[in-house]
């Protein structure tokens, strides 16, 4: 039993390592969207950490020798990690290898946390944390698009949803506190995905203040946004000093605005023009066929089944995985045209796919614990299958068959 539970710590991290294998054994990295760019923040803040400063807002070696304030107004956590490896080291690609398998062991016990915390078994929420590991956009994120801020608070969304329910499930203070400190980290690792996050759940909880007529839940979060902005306030504080001088604006242009970058909905759930490891260029969209398959057959169940009348489906963790669902589901919609162009700060998403981040865990979590709660007898045995069939599924183990920069250090040189 010991050497099991031994296991069961390690597996998340070898299959973290399995993911990477191709570009552990390889020389150099996979061209992606963003080429370099992640090795050139990770140098720029492990120089920043071996001068003493730890909290950067300005590189003169960023914008090739002309200066930015690029640290302080881009995400930040992935290259603070990536950065402090790095100056140890002094190897860029050993840096943001162990980066990303250290995101992914977040992810898979956050993932872990928030399956547990709606009422999973430990076995199934074990599983939905490897899934998280393998699933298609985690290998999208971090492989195609090289979009390491964005992995990096996809992977703290699990978490964040679990600390999020224990609040309302057992109204914790110590939890609130702990709530707010993960969010102020969700915020430093991709504050549009923060940004979208917070949104989701104060619809949130307003169904769940109507559902349980529990005012202590506007306390405790009102605890969690406290803390928040006591961690946010000097961060907000530099970002209003630098705004008259650094347009933000420029990153929004008219082709990376959310209202024209809207993608058919059927490619969420089939895209027939992907291929993984065939080229770089392009990316999909297209949710985990597995998880899909499992989470359609559910709720078909729930239709077609009337014992499922006995059945509580009204838990908060149902009720918050189905409004995220349909919140992140209607915004991928050209109606949703509107809200990106008027509601405060919501063009700055730029891509309305990048949802998936917050999507993808709901999917598998709500999947996993309506199996569970439909076919108690079967749901371990179908989950193992599901699992199985995600990872045969994932492009983290197709052959890479398109170029890569061959040399990372040389390319890096010539750019600084």
């Amino acid at each position: 039993f010991k050497k099991i539970r031994s296991i069961s710590y390690i597996l998340p991290i070898i299959v973290g390592i399995s993911t990477l294998m191709q570009i552990i054994l390889r020389h150099g990295w996979p061209l992606n969207h963003e080429g370099n760019s992640f090795f050139l923040r990770t140098i720029i803040y492990a120089d920043h950490i071996c001068a003493g400063d730890y909290w950067p807002i300005w590189s003169s070696m960023d914008n090739y020798g002309l200066g930015s304030p690029q640290p302080l107004f881009y995400h930040k956590v992935f290259y603070f990690i990536s950065g402090s490896i790095y100056a140890l080291t002094n190897n860029i690609k050993l840096s943001v290898v162990i980066s990303i398998l250290l995101f992914l062991v977040i992810g898979f016990y956050g993932m872990y946390s928030f399956c547990k915390e709606s009422g999973c078994r430990k076995e199934l929420a074990y599983m939905g944390g490897l899934i998280l590991i393998v699933s298609n956009y985690t290998i999208t994120d971090w492989l195609i698009r090289g979009a390491m801020a964005e992995f990096s608070a996809c992977m703290f969304i699990p978490l964040s949803l679990a600390l999020y329910l224990r609040v309302i499930n057992k109204n914790s203070f110590k939890d609130a506190c702990l709530f707010g400190v993960i969010i102020t980290i969700l915020f430093f690792s991709h504050s549009v995905i923060a940004f979208y996050f917070i949104l989701f759940l104060s619809i949130v909880t307003l169904a769940l203040l109507i559902k349980n007529k529990e005012i202590k839940i506007i306390i405790l979060l009102t605890c969690s946004a406290f803390i928040f902005f006591l961690l946010t306030w000097p961060h907000f504080l530099a970002l209003i000093s630098f705004s008259d001088n650094y347009d933000l604006s420029r990153i929004i242009p008219y082709e990376y605005r959310p209202e024209n970058r809207f993608i058919p909905l059927r490619n969420y759930f089939w895209d027939n023009n992907w291929i993984w490891g065939k080229e770089w260029a392009s990316y999909t969209v297209q949710l985990d066929i597995p998880v899909l398959i499992l989470f359609v057959l559910m709720v078909l169940f729930i239709f077609l089944n009337k014992n499922t009348r006995n059945i509580s489906l009204l838990s908060n963790s149902i009720i918050m995985c189905c409004l995220i669902i349909f919140l992140c589901f209607l915004l991928q919609c050209k109606a949703s045209s509107l809200f990106y162009e008027m509601f405060p700060g919501a063009v700055y998403l730029q891509f309305p796919w990048r949802l998936l981040g917050i999507l993808s865990p709901c999917i598998i979590g709500l999947s996993l614990l309506l199996c569970q709660n439909l076919l108690p007898k079967f749901a371990l045995f179908i989950s193992f299958i599901i699992m199985c069939f995600c990872f045969i599924m994932s492009g983290a183990y197709k052959h890479i068959e398109y170029e890569w920069m061959s040399n990372i250090s040389n390319e890096l040189n010539n750019v600084s």
